[in-house]
């Protein structure tokens, strides 16, 4: 939930919120539990984007090391994980990523979670649509 209040600081041209986010997920992240032991990645994006905002924030972060990071996340947890990575890319201008990430996102196994919800609007908002992923949705098993 850091993630996703750090981001919406991004839109709402907060820097100071955002950062204040960011740096609670890194400096809480020893309470962190998560009953599937995906927390950790999450912890990993945190630390990838605050130094990525302190380069200039342009959204560079390495896709696949962030894809390799997430490693072999729950579906449910990886959901969450490619959107906010995907919303991190849009809000730096990356558009090529965040539509990556967020097609990424939406073929998700997980059918009913609101961050494959999110990664369509995202989608929409930069002009994309189910033509972009239909390919790679027919491929995920």
């Amino acid at each position: 939930m850091g993630l996703h209040a750090a981001l919406v600081a991004v839109d709402l041209k907060q820097p100071e919120t955002r950062d204040r986010f960011i740096q609670r997920v890194n400096s809480d992240s020893k309470k962190f539990r998560s009953l599937d032991g995906d927390a950790a990645p999450f912890i990993k994006l945190a630390q990838d984007i605050q130094k990525d905002l302190k380069a200039g924030g342009k959204g560079e972060i390495d896709l696949d090391a962030a894809r390799e990071n997430a490693g072999k996340m729950s579906s449910f947890n990886r959901t969450d994980f490619d959107y906010l990575l995907g919303r991190y890319y849009e809000a730096t201008g990356n558009v090529a990523k965040a539509k990556d990430a967020y097609i990424n996102c939406l073929c998700q196994p997980t059918i009913r979670h609101n961050s494959r919800t999110l990664a369509g609007i995202g989608l929409r908002r930069l002009g994309g649509g189910p033509a972009d992923y239909r390919d790679h949705f027919l491929k995920t098993p």
